[in-house]
C-alpha cells in the first residue's frame, strides 16, 4: 500500500444491494474491473494499478478498491457498477497506509487466513531490509534510519519466550510533499527535512 499509492489516489467502495453468492459477487467484480481497466488504459495509456478486497461478514457485501488516480467520472463508475451503490473517496497522504491495509484485510482473521484480496500484476514490491540478529545488549539502542529516510513507527517488544525484537517503518524524505501538512510541520520542527535538503544541495543525493 505504501509503495504503490499516495495522496489523491482513489478508495472506491462497491456495494451489492442484493444478496448474491460469493461466486456471483466475484463475477460482477471481474466484469467491472475489466471495463474499468480498459477505460483507464484508454484515458492514460497505462495499466491500472489496484488492490481490491471483499468484505461481507456481518455487513452488506461490498468491495474496497484502492487504485491510482485517473480522470475520474463518477457517473461512469455508476454505469460500470450496476449492482448497487458506489462511494468514492481519496487517500489523504498519510505516510503509512499499513492501517488501511489492516482495515481492509481484517476479515481474513475471521476466515482462517483465506485470501480475500486481489491485485493488479503491475504493483511495485516494497524494499524490505532482511532482519538482523543482534546481541541482546544491542537492543537497548534504537536503530538508525537509513540515509534519506526518517522513522515513522518504531516498536520494541519481546516474544513469549523472552526474546527481544525491534521493528521500524521508515519513509523516504523526498515524499515530504505528499504528506499531510501537520506531518510536514513536524519534520520542519525536528530539523529532519532541512538536514535532508542540505544533503541534496551539497551532494546531489
Amino acid at each position: 500500500m505504501c509503495e504503490n499509492f499516495t495522496r489523491g489516489d482513489y478508495h472506491i467502495t462497491l456495494t451489492h444491494e442484493k444478496l448474491l453468492s460469493r461466486e456471483d459477487q466475484k463475477k460482477n467484480l471481474e466484469k467491472f474491473l475489466r471495463k474499468l481497466r480498459a477505460e483507464v488504459k484508454k484515458q492514460t495509456g497505462r495499466e491500472m494499478r489496484y488492490v481490491c478486497v471483499r468484505e461481507d461478514r456481518g455487513v452488506r457485501p461490498h468491495y474496497h478498491l484502492v487504485c491510482e488516480k485517473f480522470p475520474l467520472r463518477v457517473d461512469l463508475l455508476a454505469e460500470l457498477w450496476t449492482w448497487g451503490r458506489v462511494d468514492v473517496g481519496t487517500l489523504d497522504g498519510n505516510p503509512d497506509y499499513g492501517w488501511l491495509a489492516r482495515y481492509l484485510t481484517k476479515q481474513e482473521d475471521q476466515d482462517k487466513g483465506k485470501k480475500r484480496w486481489s491485485q493488479s500484476k503491475n504493483l511495485r514490491k516494497p524494499y524490505e531490509v532482511p532482519p538482523k540478529i543482534l546481541k541482546r545488549k544491542s537492543l537497548a539502542q534504537k536503530p538508525k534510519a537509513p540515509k534519506g529516510y526518517y522513522v515513522l513507527s518504531y516498536y520494541h517488544n519481546a516474544t513469549a519466550a523472552g526474546y527481544e525484537w525491534q521493528y521500524m517503518i521508515c519513509i523516504r524524505l523526498d515524499r515530504k510533499q505528499e504528506l499531510p501538512l501537520d506531518i510536514q510541520m513536524q519534520l520542519e520542527e525536528e530539523g529532519v527535512w532541512s538536514a535532508y535538503e542540505s544533503s541534496v544541495a551539497q551532494f546531489g543525493l
